[in-house]
């Protein structure tokens, strides 16, 4: 799709050509039993942005004029998949050389899916797994002393305990106070986690 709006000063022709894309990624997402999900979202984005954007707009780099840019197609594709689970998206006007794109698959309920996209023609067929928020964390110490009471927070929100999380990596800061006492970056989250603070 594209659009042309003229100045309201001056009169405008455009004229367009319009050719079947060939140059196509297909896809089907399903459940963990095989069956096709409708109207999950998703999005096709690209891995280097800032080289899309010089491939496009060759001088703007060099321009000391600010221009508000649309978010063109080449960055960023959305869409839904249909009733059989299935969609297609053109990149007949993906400029060469630009580096790779991310395909990431949603739908309620369910975890989202990444998927790496180096060629055109290429089929995926993806499983999006059911959201099991079956995960704890717990605090422990080394010496098997007690634990005072803590706060939990979750997403910026206080919370009764960290529990009902879903399977995964979390970022985890535990501080007495403003005192910061230990700090995970990444801590996997499957089941019962304990999250030793020493002594």
């Amino acid at each position: 799709v594209r659009a042309v709006q003229p100045s309201i000063s001056a009169a405008a022709t455009a004229d367009f050509v319009i050719r079947q894309a060939k140059a196509v990624v297909t896809a089907e997402i399903v459940d963990e039993a095989g069956q096709p999900i409708a109207g999950a979202p998703l999005r096709l984005e690209a891995v280097n942005p800032d080289r899309v954007l010089a491939a496009l707009y060759p001088g703007l780099g060099e321009s000391q004029v600010g221009v508000r840019l649309p978010v063109p197609a080449q960055l960023l594709r959305e869409g839904k998949t249909d009733a059989d689970g299935r969609f297609e998206f053109a990149l007949g006007d993906h400029p060469q050389g630009t580096g790779h794109l991310l395909l990431t698959a949603e739908a309620k309920g369910k975890r989202s899916a990444r998927r790496e996209v180096k060629t055109v023609g290429k089929h995926f067929r993806i499983e999006l797994q059911d959201v099991r928020p079956t995960g704890s964390v717990m605090l422990e110490r080394r010496d098997g002393g007690p634990i005072p009471t803590a706060e939990y927070w979750l997403d910026g929100e206080p919370v009764s305990g960290a529990s009902g999380l879903e399977q995964g990596f979390y970022r985890v800061s535990v501080r007495r106070g403003e005192v910061p006492i230990k700090t995970v970056e990444q801590l996997w989250v499957e089941g019962e986690t304990g999250l030793d603070l020493g002594r």
